[in-house]
């Protein structure tokens, strides 16, 4: 059973057919829908055949723009904890899906939890009199943003020797990597930052630059290792991975190519055609332009995604 869904989101509208509770697909029972995008959805799921959850991702069989099927090659290509592993994948009469773990919290909804509970804590001391703390222009909070206690998840930074030999057809051991650094991220998002000194930082420069090392890795790995230029790199698609030593997870390659032949490991020549691909937000100058993108173009994004992150969640031209 389905019913029509209508969602205007930043500058696009999604006009499109969702699943309801208990629909039945292949051996899995959706549960709920928990995302939502330009050219698919993605539901909560629960496979019959172990009782587990998974998310699912699906595209109507007849989207104006299919990328499905394309995503599912990539993916069974990146065989390694820097992207997601594809449990199942099937076609019904009305949609194409595949099944994979269920990651999340997304690095942007911690961002803007962080944000939320820092303004909160902000206004809390500067209006209790009975507080000694005072926090002026030049106070911000400190990376610790959650004391490893009982309730917290430690996720795991690794460094990149210790995650192994990795190619693209096994993932890598990291069950016995010891940690050089640390998110202390609440199961519960209930982050509970303490002042030091710039309140311009939503989080202190030692979680800022593991943040920035990690995905720096996944990036690399992905252009270097695996040929393929994601082209919508944005901190909604770096996903969390609770109580794991691979924390964080790049998904969503509906708009990823390869730029590199795997039959003769040369370069693709880049296509003549003029559009825009990405996210406005975090687009590079050249797919402003509508050139085809590389992987410098990733990189771009990648710095306006840090960008925001250390300038308390925003971008000189977020209003644009």
């Amino acid at each position: 059973m389905h019913t029509k869904f209508y969602l205007k989101n930043n500058h696009m509208s999604i006009n499109r057919e969702i699943f309801l509770p208990n629909r039945q697909i292949s051996s899995y029972k959706i549960i709920k829908m928990i995302g939502r995008g330009a050219y698919g959805d993605v539901y909560l799921v629960t496979d019959s055949r172990n009782l587990k959850n998974y998310a699912m991702k699906t595209e109507s069989i007849d989207a104006a723009k299919q990328t499905l099927s394309h995503e599912v090659d990539l993916l069974f290509d990146a065989k390694i904890a820097y992207f997601p592993a594809i449990r199942g994948y099937g076609e019904e009469p009305d949609c194409r899906y595949y099944v994979m773990d269920v990651l999340g919290p997304a690095l942007s909804k911690v961002i803007r939890q962080i944000r939320k509970n820092k303004a909160n804590k902000v206004a809390q001391i500067q209006n209790n009199d009975n507080n000694n703390l005072r926090l002026s222009t030049k106070d911000k909070f400190s990376s610790n943003l959650l004391t490893s206690t009982p309730g917290y998840l430690n996720v795991s930074l690794k460094s990149e020797e210790n995650l192994g030999s990795v190619n693209a057809t096994s993932t890598p051991d990291i069950s016995n990597a010891e940690s050089n650094s640390s998110i202390l991220i609440s199961s519960d998002l209930s982050l509970e930052p303490k002042p030091t000194s710039n309140l311009n930082s939503l989080i202190d420069l030692k979680t800022f630059y593991a943040i920035a090392e990690e995905t720096l890795k996944i990036l690399e790995y992905l252009h270097t290792q695996l040929g393929i230029v994601h082209r919508d790199i944005k901190p909604s698609n770096f996903l969390l991975r609770p109580r794991s030593n691979a924390p964080l997870c790049l998904v969503d390659f509906g708009l990823a190519k390869r730029y590199i032949d795997k039959a003769t490991n040369l370069p693709i020549p880049p296509s003549t055609k003029k559009r825009f691909t990405g996210t406005l937000r975090y687009a590079s100058p050249n797919a402003h332009m509508g050139l085809d993108l590389a992987p410098r173009d990733d990189l771009y994004s990648w710095f306006y995604m840090m960008l925001e992150i250390r300038r308390n969640g925003k971008l000189p031209w977020g209003k644009v």
